[in-house]
């Protein structure tokens, strides 16, 4: 092996082990952040969409990857307690939670947190603590005409980003004895626009236990998730949207052609320099030659 071709290939093995480094250092500061591993999740379908052709920046579309934080109970803000106290995360208020159904190791749902129901066994029905930060007859109406004593029906008006009155059947849960505990009612954004509803029972038929949350959603690197789903085949069957699959050719055009640009001014920058220092040696040179011609005739 010449000793060209040699460096240049400790060159690439230090630039391989450099970007390895900065990878492992990457992941390590978001697993000391969000508390678990893998710490990003791939978004694979478009149940958190406010369109159905345009992703936007801020809220969840196909192929965004966001952080899954370990988080406490009293750190996860329903949707009725952030309408009413102004929190809201991805367009909407309340956090977008990341759970198994039924605590079972399967592909785990990314929806929206709307409210927690409390199993009220002495009466029976179900109690919505977090109804009280809303306006009765205004934002909700209950069968009981309150927040607690429930057993019929729940209704959200004017929820989500399509406004629609969304519709919680207690009764159902009610008759299912699996369900009477305690719990999150859960609805992707997109399924409420889309008049699907809330997740209980379609994908859970009970409320989700605190124990089933993996962590709430933080953050997003929008379009890059593409990438997984296009190897996973996933996108056949839940297409990413149009200008997802422009961005992400953007960002990777970007990605490549910044390192090249800034590489490549730099190689400028430094032939600028080395012409410089150049003739400036020649002029101090010529200087140099000029005192010595005249010491030279001084002599003589």
């Amino acid at each position: 092996m010449d000793e060209k071709l040699k460096k240049e290939s400790l060159e690439w093995i230090k630039e391989i082990v450099f970007a390895a480094l900065i990878i492992t250092i990457i992941m390590g500061a978001l697993y000391a952040y969000t508390g678990r591993w893998p710490p990003l999740v791939v978004v694979e379908s478009g149940s958190m969409q406010h369109s159905d052709d345009t992703s936007y920046i801020g809220v969840i579309d196909t192929g965004d990857i966001v952080l899954a934080k370990e988080s406490d109970f009293s750190d996860i803000t329903t949707y009725a307690k952030g309408r009413g106290t102004g929190y809201s995360t991805y367009g909407d208020y309340g956090d977008v939670i990341i759970y198994r159904p039924y605590g079972k190791d399967t592909t785990p749902i990314i929806h929206r947190a709307v409210l927690y129901l409390r199993w009220n066994e002495s009466g029976q029905s179900f109690d919505a603590p977090d109804l009280k930060y809303l306006e009765y007859g205004t934002d909700y109406r209950t069968d009981s005409g309150t927040w607690y004593g429930i057993r019929e029906n729940i209704e959200i008006l004017d929820y989500g980003y399509s406004n629609r009155v969304l519709g919680i059947n207690i009764r159902y849960l009610l008759t299912n004895p699996s369900s009477r505990h305690d719990g999150y009612i859960t609805a992707g954004d997109h399924n409420v626009a889309k008049n699907l509803g809330i997740d209980q029972p379609r994908i859970c038929a009970e409320p989700v236990e605190y124990e089933w949350v993996v962590g709430k959603a933080v953050g997003e690197l929008p379009w890059f998730g593409i990438i997984k789903l296009l190897f996973s085949g996933t996108l056949s069957t839940h297409p990413a949207p149009a200008n997802s699959w422009q961005m992400l050719i953007l960002s990777v055009a970007l990605i490549i052609a910044v390192p090249l640009i800034a590489e490549k001014a730099l190689d400028m920058l430094r032939e600028r320099k080395e012409r410089a220092d150049g003739r400036e040696e020649e002029r101090v040179s010529e200087e140099e030659e000029d005192v010595q011609e005249e010491t030279d005739e001084e002599i003589f």
